[in-house]
């Protein structure tokens, strides 16, 4: 557990949050700077009373992390829903702007709920039951406390604005203080004034930029955990299981399972995190099922789309649009960009979406704002997920009866499948949520079937035989599939797919891959081969995890599912330069050379390979000693390796010149380079120097396909003229290869963007 850190002694005034973000006590109020996911827990857990002032951070998105620092959303609702009063806002007169738009999304829904429905559903009998969104969205905003009123932002949010001296002033209700928050020199410094006597004290200072204790989502240097965890052919492992308001739980979200894969619902933050503690590295999970905009459900979402590889986000393109203005607006990039960060697969009402060998149909819950529920099925077994819903069935007729709800909305919310398998729904405080009495009424054999979420702990009653589910891989849920069902050529598919080697390899070798693979499995501390070796095979890693040692190269890496090793042997004829270790028990998917090469015949893998071989060789602490770079996985390191092109500049030389067209970037393997007439220091080992906004296309598909070479292309003129210092070697990277690499591998463009250096 990450304890708070008092940052002032006795008494202490400024208290850094477990979870990120300052608390400062101030005479008449508490004031919090920054608001990173799930810190009104910190204040719950630390006994303190919850703010109603927050200054909003000039860094409000971290890319590092993939978090917002400023999700004010469940602070606002508690101080509206349990206070019943208002949240301050402290921010410039800009920023308001901006938490407007993400109020809008995450508060109210879309301004036009209805204007994409038509478009998610395909045949009549589907039309019918679609929901009238701008309806049901219009009968939850009516104010609770004021059931003729509807509630506004204004309604939950006040807003204080920094003036021209960059100075915000407030006096809080029932204070005889008056409070200014001055920006100072990269701080915000809080000051208080008697308002009787005049006497003004400077009462704390605290930095601007909101830093995540690095507890809450560091990982070893594997990235995972050497646990052996099997999953399920058809099974959810939870990550939480809880709500927003709840400090001892974290909020719902889970893991799907078909086939061996895994779906992220609802990623919590830092729920890859979790998951690498519990053994599960990140390419297990290749997509994620976005329910809905509220922050206790999509908070984790755009972390876990830069986590490593490229995801497929699945939700219906009424939501998707939500999601995107928000994020747009948290983290200041356009929607254009984020659409290019991860593949969109758009879900219809009426028709199943096929994956990993099962099918998943999806369905509108009765919410707040536009939310999913979904039904899995997978070797004829089903589950079924509520999403959050209002499930009350006198209720339910009776919003039909006022005419918010059609008579093919109500027939389907009311048809609830409470015959699946498993049975996953949500628990909570009406209007929003479905009461736990409702569900303690089910009969005895569907209660058998049924784990709640979305509900505390704390205050359940277990004595109406409800149960909540509970998290880790190793209270995950199985069901009883029959191993017929068992789909290993999609298995094969889906790690071949994700390998950038094969990315572009035709349809037509299917076939001959089917025929010429072999799955061979190895205990832990296997050797797989040693170095000096004779060998003629290639091994892709399909679950656990090799530790990989040259003695010739002084190399020591960690493989694991997704990565391959074996190729030099394959293209040279050489003995083998490494040692391959099991530091788990492995599987492999052997291909041996006369059959790969047959597959490879008149493609463009066998010379890519070719050259990963090779550049396997060169010094890896050119990569290690880049702040960026050292953090990729050994997948994205050998992904990298392939498209880095040896190159020499003699002293002198210019490598670009200014308003030439950009076409490369550089990795400084050994010498100087520098920016000619700037003052920024010189580049030496281990830089990556490139002017990423000009290399990068942006004519990039509307959801990231990447559309034909010449259409896309735009050339953008340099900025900046580099010039060697001395003689230099570096690894050219061209603009083509960047922008592949980059598109499969979103966490690297974000933390790219606006810049031309990283060291």
């Amino acid at each position: 557990a990450v304890r708070a850190e008092l940052l002032q002694d006795d008494p202490p005034t400024v208290i850094k949050l477990p979870r990120g973000g300052y608390y400062i006590k101030m005479t008449g109020t508490p004031v919090q700077v920054g608001l990173p996911p799930e810190t009104i827990k910190d204040c719950m857990n630390l006994k303190l009373d919850l703010p109603r002032y927050y200054v909003i951070p000039k860094e409000r998105f971290n890319r590092k992390a993939g978090l917002n620092v400023a999700e004010f959303e469940f602070p606002a609702y508690f101080n509206f829903f349990v206070k019943r009063s208002r949240l301050n806002i402290i921010c410039p007169p800009e920023v308001e702007e901006v938490i407007r738009t993400i109020f809008q999304e995450t508060l109210f829904g879309p301004a036009n709920p209805n204007e994409l429905l038509q478009k998610e559903c395909t045949t009549e009998e589907g039309m019918q039951s679609l929901p009238n969104l701008q309806n049901e969205l219009d009968h939850f905003r009516m104010n609770p406390f004021n059931p003729t009123e509807r509630m506004e932002i204004e309604s939950l949010l006040n807003f204080i604005h920094f003036d021209d001296a960059d100075e915000a002033k407030f006096t809080p209700e029932g204070s005889s203080v008056e409070v200014t928050v001055m920006c100072e020199s990269h701080h915000y410094v809080f000051r208080e004034m008697d308002l009787a006597t005049q006497e003004v004290r400077v009462v704390a200072r605290v930095s601007d930029v909101i830093e995540l204790p690095s507890a809450l989502y560091a990982v070893n240097s594997l990235g995972y955990n050497l646990l052996d965890f099997d999953p399920p052919l058809f099974g959810v492992t939870f990550i939480g299981t809880s709500h927003g308001f709840d400090p001892a739980g974290t909020t719902t979200g889970f893991v799907l399972w078909m086939n061996g894969r895994g779906i992220m619902v609802d990623p919590p933050p830092f729920s890859q995190s979790i998951l690498n503690s519990e053994g599960i590295p990140a390419k297990l999970i290749d997509a994620i099922i976005l329910t809905h905009c509220h922050a206790d459900h999509d908070g984790g979402t755009f972390q876990k789309i830069l986590e490593e590889q490229r995801v497929m986000v699945i939700s219906t393109s009424t939501i998707m649009g939500s999601f995107l203005r928000k994020y747009s607006a948290v983290c200041g990039l356009p929607v254009e960009l984020l659409r290019r960060l991860f593949a969109f697969e758009a879900v219809t009402m009426d028709e199943p979406l096929k994956v990993h060998g099962g099918q998943i149909r999806f369905f509108y819950s009765l919410h707040a704002i536009p939310c999913i529920g979904f039904e899995a099925e997978f070797g004829k077994k089903k589950i079924i997920y509520s999403g959050d819903t209002f499930y009350v069935p006198e209720r339910i007729q009776s919003m039909h009866e006022a005419g918010v709800l059609s008579d093919g909305r109500r027939d389907r919310l009311l048809q609830f499948n409470w015959d699946a398998d498993l049975i996953l729904h949500e628990a909570g405080v009406p209007p929003l949520h479905t009461p736990v009495p409702i569900l303690a009424a089910l009969p005895p054999d569907v209660k058998q079937r049924l784990y709640l979420v979305h509900v505390g702990i704390s205050n359940f009653s277990f004595d109406e035989g409800l149960r909540i589910a509970s998290c880790g891989t190793k209270n995950t849920l199985r069901l009883d599939i029959d191993p017929s069902y068992h789909q290993p050529s999609v298995e094969l598919f889906d790690i071949i797919g994700s390998l950038d080697l094969f990315r572009n390899l035709p349809i037509v070798k299917a076939r001959e891959i089917l025929q010429s693979y072999t799955r061979k499995s190895f205990k832990r501390d296997d050797v797989i081969f040693a170095e000096g070796d004779r060998g003629s095979s290639f091994y892709i890693v399909e679950k656990g995890a090799c530790e990989v040692t040259s003695k010739q190269t002084l190399a020591k890496k960690i493989f694991t599912m997704g990565t391959y090793f074996g190729e030099m042997a394959l293209m040279t004829d050489s003995v083998r330069w490494a040692t391959v270790r099991c530091l788990t028990d492995v599987v492999c998917l052997i291909f041996d050379k006369s059959d790969f090469l047959r597959i490879m015949h008149n493609t463009d893998v066998h010379s890519r390979m070719l050259h990963v071989a090779h550049m396997r060789l060169e010094p890896p602490e050119v990569i290690g000693s880049n702040r960026h770079l050292s953090h990729l996985s050994e997948a994205q390191k050998t992904e990298l390796l392939s498209i880095l092109k040896i190159s020499h500049y003699p002293a002198s030389m210019v490598v670009w010149a200014k308003g030439t067209v950009a076409q490369i970037a550089v990795l400084i393997k050994s010498g100087t380079m520098a920016f000619e007439g700037m003052t920024v220091t010189p580049f030496t080992t281990g830089a990556f120097v490139g002017e990423i906004d000009c290399l990068l296309d942006s004519t990039a598909g509307v959801y990231g396909e990447m559309r034909d070479r010449a259409a896309r292309v735009k050339p953008k003129p340099c900025k900046t003229t580099l010039v060697a210092l001395t003689d230099c070697t570096v690894y050219e990277i061209h603009r083509d290869d960047l922008n592949s690499f980059l598109l499969y591998n979103p966490g690297v463009l974000v933390n790219a963007l606006n810049t031309t250096f990283i060291e």
